[in-house]
């Protein structure tokens, strides 16, 4: 139980490090690495807005690579980067969550289950919960960076004329489109 005790202890360490070491340095060192933002932002900065097609973002016609397009809230928006980071740390920690929950099913419970059925249980519920909280950081995650257009969008002056949404009514669910 003690070793089990202490893997957890070490993987929710090792989560909380890693989200905390995502931050502004280490980020611009890996954009640095690729000369190819500079180029792109300063070549594309006459272009309107910008806009995402699924997990890709366009500054005009221009499509950017995700480190590209981080380079770039960095340089032209702060709150946008700002929003863009915040997603990203949330999207890592839920597939950290993701990833142990299911190594300690498929590792450690089985192991555990042959010395005590108590332990099994524990870790087993342990392991669930994981896997469960991990589902709304992936998609509060990506929705945070999804939103750093929109808001990148307002502060240069653009917005949407209208957009569709999916919301829940009386009724059930349904699209609404908003002006």
């Amino acid at each position: 139980m003690k070793r089990i005790v202490a893997l957890l202890i070490v993987c929710i360490s090792s989560i909380y490090s890693y989200t905390q070491d995502c931050s502004l340095d280490s980020q611009l060192q890996d954009t640095k690495r690729r000369g190819a933002a500079r180029h792109i932002v300063q070549q594309y900065m006459e272009m309107d807005y910008l806009n995402r097609i699924g997990n890709t973002y366009f500054y005009g016609d221009m499509k950017m690579q995700d480190d590209q397009y981080v380079q770039f809230l960095y340089k032209n928006s702060k709150a946008a980067y700002d929003e863009y980071v915040k997603g990203r740390q949330l999207t890592t920690a839920g597939w950290y969550l993701f990833g142990v929950g299911w190594s300690v099913q498929a590792l450690v419970l089985p192991w555990v289950a042959f010395e005590n059925e108590l332990s099994a249980w524990i870790v087993g519920a342990t392991s669930f919960a994981a896997i469960i909280t991990s589902i709304p950081l992936l998609s509060v995650g990506t929705v945070r960076k999804h939103r750093s257009v929109e808001v990148f969008n307002v502060n240069y002056g653009y917005e949407p004329s209208a957009y569709l949404t999916l919301t829940t009514s009386q009724n059930g669910v349904g699209l609404v489109l908003n002006f």
